[in-house]
C-alpha cells in the first residue's frame, strides 16, 4: 500500500491532474494488476480529495521462465488465443502429433496437470515477461 497506492495518490493530489497507470505490484505475496484513475477533487487549492476507479487485468502467482524455441514461441501464442493441436499443426505445417509432443513437453517443464493449467501457467508466462515488480 505505501508502496504501490499512497506515492500516485498524493502526486494526483498535488498536481491536481488526472492520473492513468498500469500498476503491478504484490498484494499478501500475490502478483496482481490493474489499471487505475485517479481523479482528484476540481478546486482552487489543494484537493481534500481524490476518486480512483481499478479494472484488473491480472490476478496471477509468479511463475518460472520458460525456455522456448521459435516454434514453441508460435504454439504457445497460439494456445493462449483458443487454438486446438491439430489446428495449431495445420497453421505451422506440422504434424499434430509433433504439436501434441512439444505441448506435452511443456506441461513437464512447468509442472502443468492439463492443458487448461498449461494455458494459464503460460499466460502468466507471458504477463512476467512484461515486465514485473
Amino acid at each position: 500500500m505505501d508502496d504501490a497506492i499512497i506515492p500516485t495518490y498524493s502526486r494526483a493530489v498535488e498536481s491536481r491532474r488526472p492520473t492513468v497507470d498500469l500498476v503491478k505490484t504484490k498484494l499478501l505475496g500475490v502478483r496482481i494488476g490493474y489499471e487505475r484513475l485517479i481523479l482528484p477533487q476540481k478546486c482552487d487549492g489543494k484537493p481534500g480529495w481524490c476518486i480512483s476507479l481499478a479494472e484488473g487485468k491480472f490476478f496471477i502467482p509468479p511463475v518460472q521462465e520458460v525456455k522456448t524455441d521459435i516454434t514453441d514461441e508460435g504454439i504457445i501464442q497460439l494456445l493462449i488465443e483458443g487454438q486446438t493441436a491439430k489446428e495449431i499443426a495445420e497453421l505451422l505445417n506440422l504434424s499434430p502429433r509433433t504439436i501434441e509432443h512439444r505441448i506435452d513437453k511443456m506441461k513437464l517443464r512447468l509442472g502443468a496437470r492439463n492443458l487448461v493449467h498449461l494455458v494459464a501457467k503460460l499466460v502468466a508466462t507471458q504477463v512476467d515477461r512484461r515486465g514485473a515488480p
